[in-house]
């Protein structure tokens, strides 16, 4: 701010930025972000992320429904932690190559949760952060 002789201001100096894109941007982010959640809550497929290190990063209500697992037990934990059992399996073999070739794969596996025996189908699909995961009971 400048002021005259008798300390009155005669001219203020500043910046200022418009905004306007960078909140257009977020709120496309926010609203993107929405419609994924409820794409992936509305689908009765079980549907779950894990990043490189086998961590979840997002869990469905219908894996949920399976397993017994609410979504605030499993995400940040590593699937070891929720599955102990799928060490040296095929699955583990199986998410280990998509990670590695970068390429989808589906296989059948068949797998006991809770005292029930599926035969489930496994699509996985290579991210930039890790695996998304789709079974279905078949």
């Amino acid at each position: 701010m400048i002021r005259d002789e008798k300390g009155n201001a005669v001219r203020m100096v500043g910046t200022d930025t418009d905004i306007t894109e960078r909140k257009k941007a977020e709120e496309a982010l926010i609203k993107s972000e929405n419609e994924f959640r409820e794409l992936a809550e509305s689908i009765d497929d079980v549907f779950f992320a894990v990043d490189r290190n086998f961590t979840f990063t997002y869990w469905n209500k219908a894996s949920e429904r399976l397993t017994g697992i609410l979504a605030e037990e499993a995400l940040g934990r590593s699937i070891y932690d929720i599955f102990p059992n799928n060490k040296g399996t095929k699955v583990e073999k199986f998410y280990i190559d998509i990670l590695e070739k970068q390429k989808p794969g589906t296989m059948e596996y068949n797998y006991k949760i809770v005292d029930t025996d599926y035969i489930l189908e496994i699509n996985t699909y290579p991210t930039k952060d890790g695996l998304s995961v789709f079974i279905k009971d078949i």
